[in-house]
């Protein structure tokens, strides 16, 4: 079954037949989605449903609509992130955008005012760019940590040294570092094109040790 990215909307009275959507969403069955939405009103609390309390006893009626069928191979998601990001540049007022966690309110903020995002396809990307970078700053974490505890007992072998760097003191023959060494001196190593004895020599302390041959 098909997913399809729904909008939750009524009519402006002051612009006759203008549609103002409140909230977007996704489900395989919209019109059971539909009756979930109507049942939790009640006494739901989230914005969407104080919303709708509100408008209801203004005598507006609401709806359901279906936006887009997801085709086979779309990332769902992306679909309605994107429908959220266009309808907010519209000038509708989702309360998508009051719901949720910090993280993530602040992430549609700042997608919204992204030139860079004007298609679904730029969702995804960055979508991707994001989980990338989170995924650095994760393993920059790890990596910090592992200096000051151990430092890297095998530099040829080790997987938490950014590439570039990773390469660079492989290539200059650097076997370990001792536990204690920042991040900082170990760019210091490989900065510019100076041989590790040259370096050495101005730093005749520094704790590393050369593989043997």
């Amino acid at each position: 079954m098909s997913t399809a990215i729904y909008g939750l909307f009524y009519l402006d009275r002051g612009e006759i037949g203008r549609k103002r959507y409140f909230y977007v969403g996704r489900s395989v069955d919209v019109f059971r989605r539909l009756k979930q939405h109507q049942y939790a009103k009640k006494d739901g609390h989230e914005d969407k449903y104080e919303f709708i309390r509100e408008i209801e006893e203004r005598g507006i009626e609401w709806n359901i609509e279906v936006l887009k069928d997801i085709p086979e191979g779309e990332y769902p998601p992306d679909n309605e992130r994107w429908y959220v990001i266009s309808l907010i540049r519209e000038g509708h007022e989702l309360k998508n955008m009051r719901y949720g966690s910090e993280e993530k309110l602040k992430e549609i903020a700042e997608q919204v005012n992204s030139a860079k995002i004007r298609s679904i396809a730029d969702v995804e990307s960055d979508r991707i760019n994001r989980k990338y970078q989170k995924s650095k700053k994760v393993g920059r974490r790890v990596l910090l940590s592992a200096l000051r505890s151990e430092g890297v007992p095998d530099v040829p072998s080790d997987k938490l040294l950014p590439r570039a760097l990773h390469r660079k003191l492989v290539q200059q023959g650097v076997g370990s570092i001792e536990a204690g060494v920042t991040l900082s001196e170990i760019y210091r190593i490989c900065r510019g094109e100076r041989k590790l004895r040259d370096l050495r020599k101005s730093l005749p302390d520094f704790p590393v040790t050369k593989k043997n041959g």
